[in-house]
């Protein structure tokens, strides 16, 4: 993650392709385009397949292909589907924003009577998209479980995940100025062993009137990260955790949208052997624990069906030098049927 850039520029372009038929088969297929450092950038971000099969006590979807990880309810969302341009600090760090990747689904949907919906699911991934990397030999895989639950005005859903991958010769490419688990490499440093995450996420939401809703967002993800760190010459143990949280609270009325959040990371580097200290400082990994924050405030407006203004003011702790600043973003979006 780098600190944010002043001027114009383009966040998040996508342009999706979706096909279904009555038996239950399906496609999907989306383009995405995003700037960095003034250079766009497109790429297919997900194309897969699948098939949806429907009983009355509930749902079977298999999948397949290049798809956006469905163990997480915040992964894959676009900007004006949250409630801050940015994704969280927690998922910035361990999953470079949103995680994507070649592989296999199954979920399972079980209807509770005519409140509640449980969803249970397995993704199986070739390994190569971060916190992998294109070395791994190994496939990665993730388990999830959520249960949605509605009584009257109230609607709340929780969610629990676990996402493990084997990495091998994983060069890091994090910049210098931000706190977490690594840095600008100087000269290669390599990182290879395992890395295991787990997710906890709720969101609850309270409707009070047709037109005015109040919605509380709560999350917490852990990272561990066990094996190597090497460049040519030095070799050194590492052994990191890194935890994050945070929270949300937005009001809804009419076309208004009021959040205000929070959201806090740590982390604790364990660095032993002979080239601890310059690996460590290669790979921005020198400091054993540090912690930090950013505090957010958005203002929301949709103009019209499909058509939103988002001015936000981030206080932002993450890197060493703290900033504060505004954002003013335009969203536009649309659908159409053929």
């Amino acid at each position: 993650m780098h600190a944010s850039e002043e001027g114009l520029s383009l966040n998040d372009a996508t342009l999706g392709f979706v096909w279904a038929n009555e038996s239950g088969f399906f496609t999907n297929t989306e383009l995405g385009a995003h700037e960095h450092s003034s250079d766009v950038e497109t790429e297919i971000e997900q194309a897969f397949f699948g098939y949806h099969w429907t009983h009355t006590s509930g749902h079977i979807k298999l999948e397949a292909g290049k798809m956006k990880g469905a163990f997480s309810l915040q992964n894959g969302q676009h900007p004006n589907e949250r409630a801050f341009t940015e994704p969280t600090l927690s998922a910035l760090t361990a999953l470079e924003g949103t995680y994507s990747n070649i592989g296999l689904r199954a979920q399972f949907m079980n209807w509770h009577g005519a409140q509640g919906l449980s969803t249970y699911g397995i993704e199986i991934w070739d390994g190569e998209n971060y916190p992998g990397s294109d070395h791994s030999d190994q496939p990665a895989f993730d388990l999830f479980a959520r249960y949605q639950h509605t009584v009257e005005r109230l609607q709340a859903t929780v969610g629990i995940w676990g996402l493990f991958t084997d990495v091998k010769r994983r060069r890091d490419n994090i910049p210098d100025d931000h706190v977490h688990s690594s840095g600008t490499v100087r000269t290669p440093t390599l990182f290879t062993g395992n890395e295991t995450l787990y997710g906890l996420e709720s969101i609850i939401k309270w409707q009070q009137s047709s037109e005015l809703s109040y919605q509380l967002e709560i999350s917490a993800l852990q990272r561990h990260s066990d094996g190597e760190l090497s460049d040519a010459t030095r070799v050194s143990s590492l052994d990191a955790s890194m935890r994050g949280g945070n929270i949300n609270v937005s009001i809804q009325y009419q076309k208004h949208n009021l959040s205000i959040g929070y959201e806090e990371l740590s982390t604790d580097n364990g660095l032993s052997g002979p080239g601890a200290p310059i690996l460590g400082e290669q790979a921005g990994l020198q400091h054993a624990d540090h912690t930090s924050s950013r505090a957010s405030l958005s203002y929301s407006y949709s103009i019209q069906e499909g058509l939103m203004l988002r001015v936000e003011y981030i206080d932002d702790q993450t890197t060493q030098n703290a900033q504060d600043f505004a954002r003013l973003a335009l969203y536009w979006g649309d659908q159409y049927a053929l």
